[in-house]
C-alpha cells in the first residue's frame, strides 16, 4: 500500500488527485500534530467546494461503547452516499489500554460493512492511534488503498498567557478566549479527565490510568495548551500542587524536558 506524504504540502497534493480520480475507497490521514491537519483541511475545504463535491467531517462520539461506535459508522455512512468523509476523534471515541485493543479487533470484525460503502472515506489518526490499530489489526490496516503521514511542525501559538495560566475549571470548561481547535481539544480532554478521576475514585491502580492521561496530555500538547497540560499534570498527580499553588508553572513546565 503506497505512503505518500511527509509535509502538507505534498499531502494536498496527492490527496487532491485521488479524491477527484475516485468515487470510493478508503484512505488514512496520519499526523503527529493537530495543527497541521486543521492546516490541511484548511486549503482542501473551498478545493473541494470549487469542484463541487460533496464533503462532510465528522467527529466520532466520545465515551461511547465500542458497539455504539460502530453503529455511528454505519449509520454515518449510510447518510452521506456519494460524499466525501473526513472522519477523526479515534483517540478519545475508543479508550486506551487494552480495552482499545479489543475494540479495534471489534471494528476490524465489521471491516467489509465499513469499507466498502460507496463513499470516500478518510479517517484521521494521531501517529499513536495508528500504531494501536496496526498492532490490533494488521488486516484491515492493510485495506487503505492509501496512507498520507504529515510530520510537520506547525508555528507555536500560545492562546494562554504564561503569567496567567488557566484554572481547571476553565480548562474544563472551556471558559477561555481561544480558538476552536483549542476549545474543542479542551472538550475531548473534559471527558479524559472525568475517567480519570473515576478510576482514581475507585482506586484503580495507577498502570490503568497512565493510557487516558497520556491521550489527555497528547491532546493538550497538540493544540499548545501546554499550561493547561501542566495543570492537568497536577490535578492527576498531587505532588505537583505545591508548585502549581505557589504559581510556580516555570518550574513544573521543566518536567515536560
Amino acid at each position: 500500500m503506497p505512503e505518500q506524504g511527509d509535509n502538507v504540502d505534498q499531502v494536498f497534493d496527492s490527496m487532491q488527485v485521488w479524491l477527484e480520480l475516485d468515487d470510493r475507497g478508503l484512505a488514512c490521514l496520519i499526523y503527529r500534530y493537530e495543527d497541521t491537519r486543521n492546516h490541511l483541511m484548511s486549503r482542501l475545504r473551498p478545493v473541494l467546494q470549487d469542484a463541487k463535491l460533496k464533503y462532510a467531517e465528522l467527529q466520532l462520539p466520545v465515551n461511547k461503547s465500542v458497539a455504539e461506535v460502530i453503529a455511528w459508522l454505519k449509520h454515518s455512512l449510510d447518510a452521506n452516499s456519494q460524499t466525501i468523509l473526513f472522519l477523526s476523534g479515534w483517540e478519545t471515541a475508543l479508550p486506551p489500554g487494552p480495552s482499545r485493543a479489543d475494540a479495534i479487533r471489534q471494528i476490524n470484525f465489521q471491516r467489509e460493512a465499513l469499507a466498502l460503502h460507496p463513499v470516500q472515506q478518510i479517517w484521521c489518526f494521531t501517529e499513536q492511534f495508528e500504531h494501536d490499530f496496526f498492532s490490533s489489526a494488521p488486516d484491515f490496516y492493510s485495506w487503505f488503498e492509501i496512507k498520507w503521514r504529515i510530520l510537520d511542525m506547525p508555528k507555536l501559538q500560545f492562546s494562554v498567557s504564561p503569567t496567567h495560566p488557566a484554572s481547571l475549571t476553565e480548562l474544563t470548561t472551556g471558559k477561555i478566549n481561544s480558538t476552536t481547535r483549542q476549545q474543542d481539544a479542551r472538550k475531548r480532554v473534559a471527558v479524559l479527565r472525568l475517567r480519570i478521576l473515576e478510576a482514581k475514585k475507585r482506586r484503580l491502580p495507577l498502570a490503568k490510568q497512565l493510557g487516558t492521561f497520556i491521550s489527555a496530555m497528547t491532546i493538550l500538547e497538540d493544540a499548545f495548551l501546554l499550561h493547561e497540560a501542566v495543570l492537568l499534570l497536577g490535578d492527576v498527580f498531587p505532588s505537583l500542587n505545591t508548585l502549581l499553588k505557589q504559581k510556580d508553572v516555570s518550574t513544573a513546565m521543566t518536567l515536560f524536558y
